[in-house]
Parts: structure tokens; C-alpha cells; sequence
């Protein structure tokens, strides 16, 4: 919609550019895991999905570090991969 009118996409929803696996770490981090924490609060079921929680985050952590890999490999430049200032 935004490349119809002429306008730059966001980052993050840019289909050409935005990182899936990036993207999805900081969704996991910033949405998902505080909800599930203040739902283990009030509903101590909810607690036991946090543990899936942070498996998901580590795949995704290391589909990030993949794309690195292949982004330094194809470029020649390292390319920085903590991932926890996002």
C-alpha cells in the first residue's frame, strides 16, 4: 500500500528487507513473554507455556545467527549477532 502511493514501507514491514527471525525475537521478547508472565499471575496454567516461550525465542535466535552466517559468507563483512539490544 505505502509502495502504491510512493512511500517507504516501515522497516519491520517491509516484505524486501525486514528479518523474519529478528523480527520475531523482538516480538517474543517485548509482546509474547511479559504477556505470559503477568497471565502466570492470574491463570498458573498459562506458566507452563512459557518454557515453549523461550524455546521458540532460541530457534529463533539461532535462524537469526544462520542468516548472519550467510549474510557475512556472501557479502565478506561480519555482521553483529547478539541480537539483545532489540
Amino acid at each position: 500500500m505505502e509502495r502504491e502511493r510512493g512511500d517507504p514501507p516501515p522497516t519491520f514491514m517491509d516484505r524486501e528487507s525486514a528479518n523474519l527471525a529478528k523480527s520475531q525475537i523482538g516480538f517474543i521478547k517485548v509482546i509474547v513473554t511479559p504477556l505470559f508472565q503477568l497471565c502466570a499471575r492470574i491463570l498458573p496454567n498459562a506458566g507452563s507455556r512459557i518454557n515453549q516461550i523461550q524455546r521458540t525465542n532460541v530457534f529463533w535466535e539461532q535462524e537469526a545467527a544462520k542468516g548472519d552466517e550467510e549474510k557475512s559468507r556472501t557479502t565478506g563483512t561480519e555482521v553483529g549477532g547478539d541480537n539483545k539490544e532489540q
